[in-house]
């Protein structure tokens, strides 16, 4: 039996999308897991989604604390809270995730981009509530094992 060039796509089959994005800028790096991973003897404390690391510090934030949103022609918000403190303000940070598949490959470059934002306190209530830093980001969207 031959196939022929105008094949149509099977509708059932799907493509592989990938189960972790690594990003990077000059003094920032983070990666995505959308599945998450467990790590640890305590597993009950919830998958790691998503590590960050700045020149200052370095976070994990497990699922329950990781906001994901879908937004239709944008792709995914991926939105962490890097500093909580209501009186004095807070700080967030939310990656922009690319839809990106990957057919018969287990890895594609990827740009995109972060925003920072500021957060001011209750205790200055005047003017505008956010200033806003963003990054641009380069790397790697991956099917491949999840870190131990």
């Amino acid at each position: 039996m031959a196939t022929t060039a105008n094949a149509v796509a099977d509708p059932t089959q799907q493509t592989p999308t990938p189960n972790q994005y690594h990003l990077h800028a000059r003094h920032l790096s983070v990666s995505y897991f959308p599945e998450g991973f467990d790590v640890g003897p305590t597993p009950t404390a919830g998958p790691i989604i998503l590590t960050y690391r700045d020149s200052h510090q370095a976070l994990s934030f497990r699922k329950d604390v990781v906001s994901v949103i879908d937004v239709p022609g944008l792709g995914m918000i991926v939105t962490v809270v890097l500093v909580a403190d209501h009186d004095q303000g807070s700080t967030t940070f939310s990656l922009l995730v690319p839809r990106v598949e990957l057919p018969g490959a287990q890895s594609a470059p990827i740009h995109t981009e972060a925003i920072t934002a500021i957060h001011k306190g209750f205790i200055r209530l005047t003017g505008q509530d956010q200033t806003y830093t963003v990054t641009a980001l380069c790397g790697t969207a991956a099917i491949a094992p999840l870190p131990r």
